[in-house]
């Protein structure tokens, strides 16, 4: 699969949110995947008390950094390799306060 979406439609609705080996191009990467949601590619995770450091260089943000079990840059190379196809995506932004109330917003296209 090419990305969440795809295994999403794949399995018909029956997956679960968690790590999933997806293609997007050449290389195969691991990402985290929100399935509950609907089969989203999560680009980034950060929350209130994150241990990593987001103030990086350019590089670092090429490649990507963190782990995809936690708060993580998936990376823009990988980014790039997503949203680089025919395909038309949308860049869900799910913000989540110390409250648990859930803000969604979303862009199209990405």
């Amino acid at each position: 699969p090419r990305d969440c979406f795809e295994v999403f439609q794949r399995s018909k609705g029956n997956s679960r949110d968690g790590l999933y080996i997806i293609q997007p191009k050449e290389d195969p990467i691991v990402v985290s995947c929100n399935m509950q949601d609907g089969g989203w590619t999560i680009i980034q995770h950060i929350t209130a008390n994150s241990t990593v450091d987001f103030d990086r260089t350019w590089q670092d943000y090429k490649h990507g950094f963190g782990s995809v079990h936690d708060n993580h840059w998936l990376g823009n190379e990988y980014i790039h390799q997503l949203t680089s196809s025919s395909v038309q995506y949308i860049l869900g932004v799910k913000l989540v306060n110390l409250n648990a109330e859930i803000k969604w917003g979303q862009y199209e296209p990405f």
